[in-house]
């Protein structure tokens, strides 16, 4: 298929391109990134369409030259499906260059790929003070709906330039902010209640009656978090459904202490202290350390100190 191939990081794409113009070729040229393909199309050395996932024209041949990592492969004689740039290739690189100079600027100050950028609540009286062009625009619409920054610039349409410089911009109006992920974290008080369904739960209650008491815990816990709408158990009895996005902040830690103690709180009133905790205690010394500090927010560390006395 391809005549040509190479990687990214053993030859820069300008110098690619470079050497496609002088040779004049005419064809496709794929640059592949994870399971994003990308193209640049070809007719005598003369680039004249670029296509990312979610532009075209210049704006996705200037993102492309952005790229650091990947495979590339010339297809010969491959047909562009349209003609979006007309500039030459020394006026393209040129204004690549000036584009860099500006993007080196600014891309040590944006927010890591893994954070979360959420929305600040801004008083009713200052909002007709924020002025936007249409590009801002469209970034603070994909922090709203998508919130995770590798998100954003995935799903920008206005290129990787345009989307960082107004994320900037919104944090240094302080209009959003970042938080950080916590999967590690996440994972690991989920494994913990996931233990504590099967040794406290299941056990206790047996897999229907323990699955429908769960969902009604959920469902109370979903209309002070929303992100607990999906929380389920599945086939395994497995809790899955969490959207949390990866994020552990103090509404996720105390929707999830919420659905901990409501199952230690029932399942007390069933079969009583003694057996509950003989049976909790186990789970707990099997996920954490003494003095550890999830331990803590949990309040796990009361409950061992009373022997199983304490409630929510």
């Amino acid at each position: 298929m391809y005549a040509i191939t190479g990687t990214i990081e053993n030859l820069d794409l300008a110098v690619i391109l470079q050497t496609m113009n002088i040779s004049k070729k005419t064809g496709c040229m794929e640059v592949k990134t994870g399971e994003e393909t990308s193209r640049i199309f070809f007719e005598q050395g003369a680039i004249v369409h670029a296509l990312t996932k979610n532009l075209e024209g210049e704006t996705a041949f200037y993102d492309l030259l952005t790229v650091e990592q990947g495979t590339w492969g010339f297809i010969p004689d491959m047909t562009p499906p349209k003609r979006t740039i007309r500039n030459k290739i020394e006026g393209l690189l040129l204004n690549w260059s000036n584009l860099m100079d500006e993007w080196n600027s600014i891309k040590d100050k944006l927010p890591q790929q893994d954070a979360i950028l959420r929305m600040v609540d801004v008083p009713e009286d200052e909002r007709e003070h924020l002025v936007f062009n249409m590009d801002e625009w469209e970034v603070l619409e994909l922090i709203k709906r998508y919130g995770l920054t590798s998100k954003v610039f995935e799903e920008s349409k206005v290129g990787r330039f345009k989307t960082g410089k107004a994320i900037l911009k919104f944090l240094s109006i302080d209009l959003i902010k970042i938080e950080k992920q916590d999967k590690e974290n996440i994972e690991k008080i989920m494994n913990f209640l996931n233990d504590v369904g099967s040794e406290l739960g299941e056990r206790n209650l047996g897999a229907n009656h323990f699955r429908r008491i769960v969902d009604k815990f959920t469902v109370e816990t979903a209309k002070r978090y929303k992100f607990m709408n999906d929380l389920r158990l599945d086939e395994n009895l497995k809790f899955t459904g969490l959207k949390t996005k990866g994020l552990l902040n103090e509404n996720v830690i105390e929707a999830l202490k919420d659905l901990l103690w409501n199952i230690i709180d029932y399942v007390n009133s069933l079969v009583g202290t003694p057996l509950a905790f003989d049976q909790m205690s186990k789970v707990i010394s099997k996920h954490f350390k003494s003095g550890d500090e999830m331990m803590k927010t949990l309040k796990l560390d009361e409950y061992i100190a009373s022997e199983g006395r304490i409630r929510r």
